[in-house]
């Protein structure tokens, strides 16, 4: 395993970098993943903020 002092960019397969991985810190992905990432968390917060407004007693 490679020591790098922080945790490798999780990606679709879960491969940690090593043997089956050269390390590389380039992005060779489109970014779909990121971006579909990205999407729902923003969506997850926008639910939560409309739960807590929706049940808020001020």
């Amino acid at each position: 395993m490679i020591k790098r002092g922080f945790e490798a960019p999780p990606n679709r397969y879960g491969v940690k970098p090593g043997r089956h991985w050269d390390g590389v810190d380039v992005d060779r992905s489109n970014g779909f993943e990121k971006e579909l990432l990205k999407k729902i968390n923003e969506k997850k917060a926008q639910d939560k903020v409309a739960y807590l407004s929706s049940v808020s007693y001020l």
